[in-house]
């Protein structure tokens, strides 16, 4: 990306906030035990994606 290629996400791949954390209620974080303790995003938008926002656990 920083070299001027496009990079194309979807679902998971879509988000690139600099903090994941809030994305933990769509996962088992227990799934990856190494990982819990680091949310860290790619930081490459100042806002964050929510892909699948109409389904559980956020659709109201």
């Amino acid at each position: 990306m920083n070299g001027g290629k496009p990079y194309i996400g979807s679902s998971a791949g879509s988000v690139v906030a600099p903090d994941i954390e809030y994305l933990q209620y769509m996962d088992v974080v227990a799934a990856a035990p190494d990982l819990a303790d680091d949310f860290s995003g790619l930081s490459v938008v100042d806002f964050s994606i929510v892909p699948h926002r109409s389904n559980f656990p956020f659709k109201k």
